[in-house]
């Protein structure tokens, strides 16, 4: 840091933006859903999620962008990004954020669609 700017290569954050995106992220810990632990469930191809808010969700995998007709083996090695925040799935290239999966969104704006009209 020099004269109060983090220099990255690109873009140079300044103390005042850098203290933001930590006031940000500590409000996002205590008011999102973040993954406590996550599991594929084969007996019905679900999604669980148990969050830091205390909730827990179940979500047919198949609603998912990025999972759907995916193998079981491929479905159980999901990962817990971070603090929570995401869910990865290196075999399939493929992220959802956790508090997305919680207020129903499950992919781009044209896969919800896809999937309303579908439903």
């Amino acid at each position: 840091m020099v004269d109060g700017t983090v220099h990255i290569p690109g873009k140079d954050i300044s103390d005042a933006e850098l203290l933001t995106a930590q006031e940000r992220g500590q409000w996002s810990l205590k008011h999102e859903h973040h993954a406590l632990e996550a599991w594929y469930e084969l007996s019905d191809r679900t999604l669980h999620i148990k969050s830091t808010l205390a909730a827990h969700i179940i979500l047919p995998v198949d609603h998912l962008q990025g999972l759907q007709g995916a193998s079981d083996q491929d479905l159980a090695a999901v990962e817990i990004l971070g603090l929570g925040s995401g869910l990865h799935w290196e075999s399939l290239d493929a992220d959802l954020g956790v508090h997305s999966l919680f207020c129903g969104t499950y992919g781009s704006k044209k896969w919800m669609a896809q999937l309303q009209s579908e439903l």
